[in-house]
């Protein structure tokens, strides 16, 4: 069919063609092959419509070995043009890239240098899943189509290719693009030994060899369906189903299918939240958290830890109860999290206090998280920049919790109303920092404060802080962040920092 693959390309499995599409394909065949029986019969037995009128059921019935031959021939096609696609889709791992060949009668050839890997999944849908094949997805550096799919090989194959290539980009040196990572991309304490073992202290003993290490989150499916119970939109919706009952009883059934539609989209958005979530758990493994979790599609990827850029932990009003919070990142280069809005950049939907502390230890890698850890328990201490009593004409509800901690390594940002949300930056980790007034806000002499890191979910934000600590404690960051990146620990403030007005 084609001259001999050149050393080094490989193939996909042979049925990558019919999971990536061609099973549709197929369902349309066999329904009109079903139907090419159905019309066989009838117009054998006389049962069919008949006559010169009778259209392709008349056709069938008066010539069925040329309907049989027709059916046979669209088999065969369809066959033919999935073995074409197998045929002609290659994938081969080169000296400094890996290429990827696609196209029967239009080729078309990528590649992505192993220096520009941000990171390596693994997924599983469910049909793969079910004939126990994988799919390997390579995210690079450069825009939103930068993503390389190699689809579909079994799971050991895919699993040994993952780790191939997260090898070969730490070798590579592949860095995030973009500023703010130069100073911290790597540290010194961060030792990875021969026998590919994290040393350093935030990967904590090694396990013996042939076992996986502990998990350092295991999410329960009845606190995952408790976490998605236990939310603002669940009290609106009951009050929703409430209402439509009541109004139901006074005017009839008609009246009730106006809140059909939004309990729909509610149970279709937490049945989707489970499968996705479901079974997850995270280890540690060398210089990355691997992250395994789905019910119907298995999804396993890996955050690279030196390249988290912040970290924002939320805890939902009806969460401090059960003390869950749940943990997003900013990963320069790389899209982690779920698919819509609110849970772009999660990583943990619903963490335990203690596997979020322990989380944000590994994910700050050798940094000290105790100020952050201590603003999650108790707040923010006196030493923090707080609210002025102006900013509660702006923020009523919650401007005595909110406010900003320079600790030594990292800034933590204290805000929310309802929710209690806690933004982690490592210093060397923030690229610019942003002071912003609106016209209310400096009749009040109150200003913002953000902290602008890589694109990403977390959006540091410090806000409604007295005008003078805003420009003093944006000051401070600056100094900071630069120092950072020209050492390896920032030093004392110059000066002393405002404590809030």
């Amino acid at each position: 069919m084609s001259a001999p693959p050149e050393p080094g390309w490989q193939r996909f499995h042979p049925l990558s063609p019919l999971l990536r599409g061609g099973l549709l394909l197929l369902a349309v065949v066999g329904y009109l092959a079903s139907q090419l029986v159905e019309d066989l019969l009838g117009g054998v037995t006389g049962r069919g419509e008949g006559g010169p009128d009778g259209g392709w059921e008349a056709s069938a019935g008066e010539h069925p070995l040329l309907a049989v031959a027709a059916v046979a021939l669209v088999v065969l096609g369809v066959v033919a043009v999935a073995a074409a696609s197998w045929w002609f889709t290659r994938y081969r791992l080169g000296p400094s890239t890996i290429e990827l060949t696609q196209g029967v009668l239009f080729r078309r050839h990528r590649q992505a240098r192993y220096a520009q890997i941000q990171a390596v999944s693994t997924t599983q849908p469910l049909l793969a899943r079910l004939v126990g094949l994988a799919e390997v997805r390579v995210e690079s550096a450069g825009g939103g189509d930068s993503h390389m799919s190699l689809a579909y090989l079994d799971r050991r194959s895919a699993a040994g290719l993952r780790d191939q290539l997260l090898g070969l980009a730490e070798r590579a040196g592949a860095d995030p693009v973009g500023a703010g990572v130069d100073g911290d991309a790597r540290d010194e304490s961060t030792e990875v030994s021969p026998d590919g073992l994290d040393r350093s202290p935030a990967a904590g003993p090694p396990s013996p060899a042939g076992t996986p290490p502990p998990p350092v989150v295991s999410m329960p499916f009845g606190r995952l369906l408790a976490s998605t119970v236990l939310t603002l939109d669940t009290l609106v919706i009951t009050v929703l189903v409430v209402l439509g009952l009541g109004v139901g009883a006074l005017f009839g059934q008609v009246a009730v299918t106006g809140f059909v539609v939004p309990l729909l989209l509610y149970v279709v958005g937490k049945v989707r939240r489970l499968l996705t979530w479901g079974n997850l758990t995270m280890r540690v493994s060398g210089r990355t958290l691997a992250s395994q979790h789905g019910l119907t599609e298995l999804a396993t990827s890996t955050v690279p830890l030196h390249r988290v850029q912040a970290v924002e932990l939320t805890q939902p009003l009806l969460w401090r109860r059960p003390d869950w919070w749940s943990v997003a990142v900013n990963i320069a280069g790389v899209k982690v999290g779920g698919d819509t809005v609110v849970e772009e950049g999660v990583i943990v939907p619903a963490a335990s206090r203690a596997e979020a502390e322990g989380l944000l230890g590994v994910l700050s890698t050798t940094m000290d998280t105790t100020p952050a850890r201590s603003v999650m328990r108790d707040g923010l201490p006196p030493q923090a920049v707080g609210c002025p009593p102006s900013a509660r004409l702006l923020d009523p509800w919650a401007w005595r919790r909110r406010g900003v901690l320079l600790a030594d390594e990292v800034a933590v940002v204290r805000s929310g109303r309802l929710a209690r949300v806690v933004t982690v930056v490592p210093w060397g980790r923030i690229q610019s920092v942003e002071v912003s007034q609106g016209p209310l806000a400096r009749r009040l002499g109150l200003a913002d404060v953000r902290l602008v890191s890589t694109v990403g979910a977390v959006r540091p934000l410090a806000q409604h802080l007295a005008a003078r600590d805003a420009q003093e404690v944006a000051e401070e960051m600056r100094a900071r962040s630069r120092e950072r990146r020209a050492g390896p620990t920032p030093s004392a403030p110059s000066r002393p920092l405002p404590s809030g007005s």
